[in-house]
């Protein structure tokens, strides 16, 4: 079996032979770099909005904070790759079936080899938060880390993977701490969340298509009314896109992006439809990943302008 750099980056497979290149491969599957990708951006778009209620630009970030932002952005890099190293030497046994090529199924990376590489990413990007920002921002890093490990420890299976969602969706509140402490219980960064929870929900959809054995929450809905739902998730994010927008006051350029990323989010859902199979999942969750990426940065860079 060959294997992409999409299966690579997305966390799908990494090569079996046990070689120095390949363990590297294997590494940086067990961080889910696409994934990352996605994810980084939230706590970015976060900070930055922060920021435009307090009138300060890009410019101004870049002249004057350029290095706490750099830092930042490893930090979440690193806690997103650790959570992702950590849960999968929880799944192990389950990946057997649902990914036999990831790295720790096939044993090119050693279950407490994963375990290390794992908490010393989480120890290096909560320690630089707290010492860079400040201790909000690091106690939010730390409740995406452990309610992710109890995720994948129990609540995934126990209760369905719907649970999932509220967890990536901090990362926004995080990168809001971090610039503004003071102001988190305001509007503009729960209807962040709020968005990020909707992306979350279409994400997981997506992630557990051809894996019909679990659950979504309690139950799991058929195929086609996981496409409806997963189609209503987009909707509601055009929506609360838009009310962002108007209270963050944005460049009417996002409101293109987003109608396009919207339509593009919206022709991806029939890849859910029956019949049910790795690769059209696959497909379903490559768009809502690239829907998410195109989405944060958007919203980063439009934020500052």
């Amino acid at each position: 079996m060959s294997v992409s750099l999409r299966d690579i980056l997305f966390g799908f497979a990494s090569p079996k032979e046990m070689t120095l290149k390949n363990r590297i491969l294997g590494f940086i599957e067990l961080q889910r770099p696409a994934v990352i990708a996605m994810g980084t951006p939230f706590a970015l778009a976060g900070a930055v909005l922060a920021e435009r209620q307090m009138s300060i630009t890009w410019q101004q970030i870049i002249s004057q904070k350029l290095t706490p932002y750099v830092l930042g952005l490893i930090s979440v890099w690193l806690l997103i790759g650790a959570m992702h190293a950590i849960n999968s030497t929880i799944d192990v046994e389950r990946d057997k079936t649902k990914f036999p090529m990831r790295s720790l199924v096939t044993g090119l990376i050693k279950r407490w080899e994963a375990t290390v590489y794992g908490l010393a990413m989480a120890g290096v990007a909560l320690t630089v938060t707290y010492l860079t920002f400040n201790w909000a921002a690091a106690a939010v890093g730390l409740l995406v880390l452990v309610l992710g490990t109890i995720y994948t420890a129990y609540t995934r299976d126990n209760i369905g993977f719907l649970t999932m969602t509220v967890i990536p969706a901090f990362l926004p509140i995080g990168g809001w701490a971090a610039i503004s402490t003071g102001t988190v219980l305001t509007l503009l960064p729960w209807l962040v969340f709020l968005f990020a929870v909707f992306h979350q929900i279409a994400h997981i959809i997506a992630c557990e298509a051809h894996y019909p054995e679990a659950k979504a929450f309690i139950v799991r809905p058929r195929p086609n009314m996981e496409a409806i739902v997963y189609s209503l998730c987009i909707v509601v994010m055009f929506f609360i896109g838009v009310s962002i927008y108007y209270y963050a006051n944005l460049h009417w350029l996002f409101l293109v992006i987003l109608s396009v990323l919207t339509i593009y989010g919206l022709r991806s859902a029939s890849y859910l439809k029956e019949p049910r199979t790795f690769e059209r999942g696959a497909k379903a969750f490559v768009a809502i990943v690239n829907y998410g990426l195109f989405f944060w940065l958007s919203l980063s860079i439009l934020a500052g302008i």
